[in-house]
């Protein structure tokens, strides 16, 4: 479901509605597929969905999907200090992403930032009750990024 809400919110930007066909066409799915997901994130509150018209994102959906995308960059940064190259940091983060833990993404952004000095102030919240960790992560330039993650 990332996927999709990342990939709505990219098109989002350019135009209201993304449509069903267009959807599947760029990610490769079969309408039916894309229409099924589009009801499934309309019944979570992520998109709103319309027939014949496409999705939209609710504000749920593209904090979670900015969210997903500032997680993405973060591990991408910590990819391409191994001298991987660029384009497969960027497939590699997105894989990495989706099943990387709270947990292992917090040790990411300390290491970031103590030997790296990407000057990130992490502040971490574990939610036991709704199996969730919370990770704040201000940039000094004082732009915050709320990363909300699941266990």
């Amino acid at each position: 479901m990332e996927n999709y809400l990342v990939t709505i919110h990219y098109l989002n930007k350019k135009k209201g509605f993304v449509k069903t066909t267009e959807l599947a066409g760029l990610m490769g799915y079969a309408p039916a597929s894309i229409t099924e997901m589009f009801r499934k994130m309309n019944d979570l509150g992520f998109v709103i969905y319309e027939s014949y018209k496409g999705v939209k994102l609710t504000k749920k959906g593209k904090e979670f999907a900015e969210n997903v995308f500032i997680r993405r960059e973060i591990i991408k940064k910590f990819l391409l200090l191994t001298s991987m190259p660029s384009e497969l940091a960027k497939i590699e983060s997105e894989r990495i992403e989706s099943t990387l833990s709270g947990e292992a993404f917090a040790y990411i952004l300390m290491f970031l930032n103590k030997d790296v000095g990407l000057n990130y102030v992490v502040f971490i919240y574990n939610n036991h009750a709704l199996k969730r960790i919370f990770i704040y992560a201000v940039h000094i330039t004082n732009t915050e990024y709320n990363l909300d993650i699941q266990k």
